[in-house]
């Protein structure tokens, strides 16, 4: 698996696994072809029945399909499966069916048993918080995710389902990114960066103790014969961590990313008494936003007065331009619901003081020319505005990007020579086939 779990994320692009939380994690099978743990623990899982499905990505062998019938991944006992108390297990799979044996539930990992066997630990899902799980009845239309402990005195298992319960209920071929943490305290469950579950446990603090029971993927071994619980699905990712993760850290770990800001400032430049403006683009819901500027040697917060408007959105605008601003730089601070605070790169304003600077008219790039569909127009400043004017001064397409780089389609327009104004100031001829 290699990219963010939200379809708005993925089209961002693939992500590097070094961008997850990587402190206490102790079991990553990615299932990249192959049941290897790659994190250095080892626990090399042993596969059977798989077939090589599609992740979320969309590339084929990124994934592992199960049966629900004989599909499995059994990973051998490794000390360090006895996590201290605490644990983090995040997985990210595509549910396609749902196991319909008795007492109904459907495991995606599971450490020991789901009943009396000390050190276990699991994440599955089943209609039991809407009152069936084993008793009579079954309503697929109202299955959560459940995560759950058992420790050797008891005391770490709900003493009802019912708080598990959420809406809305999951649903067959979607993919969902659920996170699972307990700090000996109190469970919480994640569903694709959105908090659903909190349940506190009947005895805070209660050991969770140790044993040498195995792990498993997609099915419950201990709890054979009669109760397999098996998987039907495709899985994309597990990881465990000997601790809770913070909701900071489970955003990141959801978006596949150090940082919840996707797209930096880029450098502008304007002239006295013009506009200049600085942006960012994130992922994730929920932030603040604050604008700094950096005059000399430290960055202070940008006031919210005139010259600028914007100061606590994802947009800083700075109108109008004064000759003092030249060197100024710009950066974003992003606060989340969450807690994290992520600071982007800064933007540095360029002030011309003499008129129309010839080095950017100069770098402005317009590829293909002569073009037949579309123009990428490329400039070393943020292009504001792109004006497409006919020979005969007829404006035809107006476009406002925010980048340094820019597509317009000009596959309608009659074949001739046209004018394009950027930043209503910069003016560049392209000839349409």
């Amino acid at each position: 698996m290699k990219i963010a779990p939200l379809i708005v994320a993925f089209l961002a692009g693939s992500m590097s696994a070094l961008c997850q939380p990587t402190t206490g994690l102790f079991g990553h099978w990615d299932m990249n072809g192959t049941t290897n743990d790659v994190t250095s623990t080892g626990m090399t899982g042993h596969a059977s029945n798989l077939v090589a499905a599609a992740g979320i990505d969309g590339v084929m062998g990124h994934a592992w399909y199960f049966n629900g019938t004989n599909s499995s991944i059994t990973i051998p006992y490794h000390a360090a499966l006895n996590v201290p108390n605490q644990f983090t297990i995040s997985a990210l799979f595509k549910i396609e069916g749902y196991y319909t044996g008795p007492c109904h539930t459907n495991i995606v990992f599971i450490r020991g048993k789901t009943i009396t066997r000390q050190a276990s630990y699991f994440l599955s899902y089943s209609d039991a918080p809407v009152g069936f799980g084993c008793n009579p009845g079954m309503d697929t239309m109202s299955e959560s995710f459940i995560t759950t402990a058992i420790g050797p005195s008891g005391g770490l298992a709900p003493s009802s389902f019912t708080p598990y319960d959420y809406t809305p209920h999951i649903v067959l071929n979607k993919w969902y990114n659920v996170v699972t943490t307990f700090n000996d305290t109190v469970y919480k469950i994640y569903v694709n960066d959105t908090l659903t579950t909190t349940v506190t446990i009947p005895t805070p603090g209660a050991s969770m103790g140790t044993s040498t029971d195995s792990a498993a993927i997609g099915i419950a071994p201990y709890d054979m014969p009669g109760y397999p619980y098996r998987f039907k699905g495709i899985i994309d990712d597990i990881k465990l961590y000997d601790h809770a993760l913070t909701p900071c850290e489970i955003s990141k770990l959801t978006f596949w990313r150090s940082t919840l800001i996707t797209a930096n400032p880029v450098n502008d430049t304007a002239l006295v008494a013009g506009t200049a403006t600085f942006a960012i683009s994130d992922t994730g819901s929920g932030a603040t936003y604050q604008w700094q500027v950096k005059t000399g040697t430290t960055f202070a917060n940008v006031p919210a007065t005139a010259p600028y408007s914007g100061t606590t959105t994802k947009v800083l605008t700075i109108n109008p331009i004064t000759s003092a601003m030249n060197g100024y730089t710009y950066r974003c601070i992003r606060t989340s619901t969450s807690g994290c605070i992520d600071t982007s790169a800064a933007g540095r304003l360029a002030v011309n003081t003499t008129g129309i600077s010839d080095h950017i008219r100069e770098n402005i790039t317009i590829a293909p020319n002569p073009a037949r569909n579309a123009i990428s127009v490329t400039a070393p400043v943020a292009i504001h505005k792109i004006e497409v004017f006919n020979i005969i001064g007829r404006k035809l397409i107006t476009e406002t990007p925010g980048t340094a780089t820019a597509t317009i389609n000009v596959e309608t327009l009659p074949a001739g020579v046209y004018l394009l104004k950027m930043n209503d100031s910069y003016t560049v001829k392209f000839v349409k086939q």
